[in-house]
């Protein structure tokens, strides 16, 4: 669905507010109101669909005055407010999604800073990290993947995890369409979202064909993808680099995945380690690792706002303005059923 509007944030607002009324998420779970909600997720009327119902609604209003709270205060508690606005919305889409989970098996973030079941070695290095404070940066801060919404989150989003994962805020961010440009400025290498100057596509001869926009060099595509190295062959389309895989390889690469960018431009995104690609994934283990530093380490933040050593709050700063516009969007689209968008209409003399 595209919504004309010049306010976008204020309109996607408006449609997920629809659903802080339970008798609506009923009409909407229970196939009543036209979605793209699959036919499979459609479920009859039953006691168990309005505790369902009430459970979605509490949380979208949750997260409404989270959010609007978080417009109202800096950077010191921004992250952490938007935190718990965007779990609240997880826990909505999870609950709308999973027929068999309900909001009490919700107990967790599904993140932790400590794990007894982490790689001997790994936990080491992460313990001597923690106890170092001198070593503290916001790129290195980590979140461990246990049980709980994120990893539900993940599930219903189409976003299967590998297993037991350690997540780096800037491993995150690196996989981000939106903040791309500004990830290549500030920290020297290329993005792992890579924008594309169309999508991939299959030729007539079975070959897969994938061109990137003029700004990537092929030797940007290459780092990020080296497996472009082995049975594809460059190519250029109206001088944008690309390539072409060999008469007989797989059509389809598994070592990328096309994402959308907010407003508009289609990406090439190699999957976080974990597995994770989508940019909600993504964004609710960022801010959980943010909040985790607003809450636990207050005197580490404000050096980090401070900006005097590392200059990385630019990219924290961005990193909430997105979320504050991207991340409501997604779940809207996931609820749904399907792609909300919103512009604002041109005028041509």
């Amino acid at each position: 669905m595209h919504i004309w509007t010049e306010t976008p944030l204020v309109e996607i607002w408006q449609q997920l507010r629809y659903l802080e009324y339970p008798a609506n998420v009923s009409r909407l779970l229970s196939g009543r109101l036209q979605s793209g909600r699959r036919e499979a997720a459609i479920r009859p009327e039953s006691s168990e669909l309005t505790e369902r119902a009430v459970s979605i609604a509490a949380c979208v209003r949750q997260a409404d005055e989270y959010f609007a709270a978080s417009d109202q205060v800096g950077l010191a508690t921004r992250p952490l407010l938007q935190f718990y606005g965007a779990q609240s919305l997880a826990k909505a889409l999870v609950i709308a999604n999973s027929p068999s989970i309900g909001l009490q098996d919700l107990k967790y973030h599904g993140l932790s800073t400590r794990s007894k079941t982490l790689d001997p070695a790994e936990l080491d290095r992460l313990s001597a990290y923690s106890r170092t404070p001198t070593a503290w940066a916001i790129e290195h801060e980590f979140g461990i993947v246990n049980d709980g919404v994120f990893r539900e989150l993940s599930r219903v989003a189409g976003d299967p995890l590998n297993g037991l994962a350690v997540l780096r805020f800037r491993d995150l961010i690196r996989c981000l369409p939106d903040l791309s440009q500004m990830y290549c400025r500030h920290y020297g290498e290329p993005s792992h979202a890579l924008r594309l100057y169309s999508q991939p596509v299959v030729d007539e001869q079975g070959r897969f064909e994938i061109y990137f926009s003029g700004a990537q060099p092929w030797i940007d595509a290459k780092s990020v993808f080296p497996e472009f190295d082995d049975g594809y062959e460059p190519v250029q389309k109206h001088g944008n680099p690309g390539f072409r895989s060999a008469i007989g390889s797989a059509p389809s690469p598994s070592f990328g995945v096309v994402e959308h960018g907010t407003v508009a431009g289609w990406y090439y995104v190699r999957p976080h380690p974990c597995g994770a690609h989508r940019s909600l994934t993504l964004a609710y283990a960022s801010l959980y690792i943010l909040g985790n530093v607003v809450r636990y380490k207050p005197s580490f933040w404000m050096s980090v706002m401070e900006g005097s050593q590392s200059g990385s709050i630019s990219i924290v700063e961005a990193f909430c303005g997105y979320v504050r516009r991207r991340y409501p969007n997604d779940i809207l689209d996931e609820i749904w059923g399907e792609r909300f968008t919103f512009g604002t209409p041109g005028y041509i003399a």
